[in-house]
């Protein structure tokens, strides 16, 4: 990914490549920070292919960071600094990084809860970029993480291979320039959030970073893409829904919505009145982020708008349970194959062989992943997502695996059994709801709800979805809520089936 910034400085050196709080950090000057990351790196005497670990809000030094990482041949591996630091820590111990480049906030937070042996660095280096010679290419772009079915999250290796074919596809996709000014909307811990740099920074575009106030509020955010002249954004499939619903603004700059991480309404297509194209895109972390990409046009049957037809340098197979492929209409398990494949899990090589497979289409030593997601392929070749093999959902762009919350509420000294489940509220966002038993002699009154659900949420990235805890007799706006409290009895676990529907 530095490769092809390094190329864009090269060509616009004094062109805006970050912009945030009113600040504009040039080509040159990120180029000189990114430097100095690289070389404090290196006057650590960081090893090719080690993981550093990233926990800076939002904005140009964490830009640079991830620059400089890759420079100095490290893997970056970003956090969102917003998550509970027992979560990062926890992270950090799993993934053994050799250093972490922090904050100040992160300094106090997070700092004394790391493994002893990962060096820290600031976010604003001291070391000279004329100290740093080298540049490195190694063989891994960075690691992100993702929830974990068994309880443990896993980190995924992604190759500066799959960044290259993604930034090729990203502008024959959407017809990227250096007069572009792409939106920094996701979380840095987020798949998006890469795609959002290598889209930019790639082509000589400007990075624009959300100001966290509009993130969450979709006339708020409008407000922000006009006002900033945006030409470009990605966003998670419920905020794009919700611009579905506000009225056009002429003054306007924006020419493309990329929709991302669930199924897209087919209402918010009918719906959508902006000048804008509305696109919907779909791949998982284990593909390079993105392998599907569908512009979204107001006719069209159905609930949900299809994922569209394979990018440039991506291979999409529906396969059956024999690994054979299906007929067309027949739905099938997608498996991805191509330049975007990562290359597995980190240090979880039973995972890896179960989900990075040999690809037998394409032949030598070409590998697919199978992403446990099922699809069809329609008259038309495009494709359309017909939803999991799995209990995975997907929560506002953000892919979970309730066995994960699961387990951290297992955890609980008072909790016998616990099961997470989705549902659909009345305006089609979702919500995660916790069914939870209660060990015999446990309180079950809403003060021992809260203690279990904030020592969970300690473990988990409660931060990122609104948790609050209330008391099982008064469920009302929170997102998420501890209300099915059950007393073990015969049998103390909890039937899926049985549970009644939340009020």
């Amino acid at each position: 990914m530095h490769q092809l910034f390094l190329e864009q400085v090269a060509l616009h050196p004094q062109r805006p490549a970050v912009e945030c709080d009113g600040q504009v950090w040039t080509y040159a000057e990120l180029q000189q920070l990114a430097q100095r990351h690289a070389a404090a790196l290196a006057r650590l005497g960081a090893p090719a292919g080690c993981l550093v670990a990233l926990a800076m809000e939002r904005g140009a030094d964490l830009v640079a960071a991830v620059l400089g990482v890759q420079m100095a041949g490290a893997v970056c591996l970003p956090f969102d600094a917003a998550a509970p630091a027992a979560r990062i820590a926890a992270l950090c111990e799993d993934a053994q990084p050799f250093a972490c480049i922090g904050d100040a906030a992160a300094d106090s937070a997070l700092r004394a809860g790391l493994p002893v042996d990962v060096h820290w660095l600031a976010s604003t280096p001291d070391a000279e970029p004329q100290a740093w010679a080298g540049n490195t290419h190694g063989e891994l772009a960075y690691c992100i993480y993702t929830s974990g079915s068994t309880g443990k999250p896993k980190g995924v290796l992604v190759p500066q291979s799959g960044i290259g074919n993604l930034a090729h596809a990203q502008a024959a996709s959407f017809g990227l320039s250096s007069t572009d000014r792409v939106a920094q909307f996701a979380s840095p811990a987020f798949d998006a959030f890469m795609f959002e740099l290598v889209m930019a920074l790639a082509q000589g575009a400007a990075l624009v970073i959300v100001p966290p106030e509009s993130r969450h509020d979709p006339t708020l955010l409008l407000d922000f893409l006009c006002r900033s002249r945006i030409s470009v954004v990605t966003l998670p499939t419920v905020m794009a829904a919700a611009l579905a619903q506000l009225p056009p603004r002429p003054e306007c700059a924006l020419r493309a919505v990329i929709s991302a991480g669930d199924v897209l309404p087919r209402a918010a297509a009918r719906g959508w009145r902006h000048a804008a194209s509305l696109f919907n895109a779909y791949g998982p972390t284990e593909a390079t982020i993105w392998s599907t990409l569908h512009r979204c046009v107001s006719a069209g049957t159905g609930e949900s708008e299809p994922i569209g037809l394979p990018i440039q340098g991506c291979r999409i197979y529906l396969l059956d349970e024999t690994g054979q492929t299906v007929a067309d209409g027949v739905v099938g398990e997608i498996h991805i194959g191509g330049a975007g494949v990562a290359q597995g899990y980190l240090r979880r090589p039973e995972l890896s062989s179960a989900a990075f497979l040999a690809d037998p289409f394409a032949g030598g030593a070409a590998r697919m992943y199978r992403s446990g997601d099922l699809g069809r392929r329609l008259a038309d070749g495009t494709l359309e997502f017909m939803g999991r093999v799995d209990q995975q959902i997907k929560l506002r762009g953000y892919r979970i695996e309730p066995g994960e919350i699961e387990a951290a509420l297992r955890s609980h000294g008072a909790v016998a059994d616990a099961v997470v489940l989705p549902r659909t509220l009345a305006q089609g966002d979702k919500q995660l709801v916790a069914h939870v038993v209660a060990r015999s002699g446990a309180e079950a009154e809403a003060e021992c709800c809260a203690a279990i659900w904030h020592s969970c949420c300690r473990h988990i990235w409660c931060r990122r979805f609104s948790i609050s805890c209330r008391p099982c007799h008064s469920m009302s706006a929170a997102r998420w809520t501890a209300i099915s409290w059950r007393r073990a009895r015969c049998r103390a676990t909890v039937r899926k089936r049985t549970l009644c529907r939340p009020a």
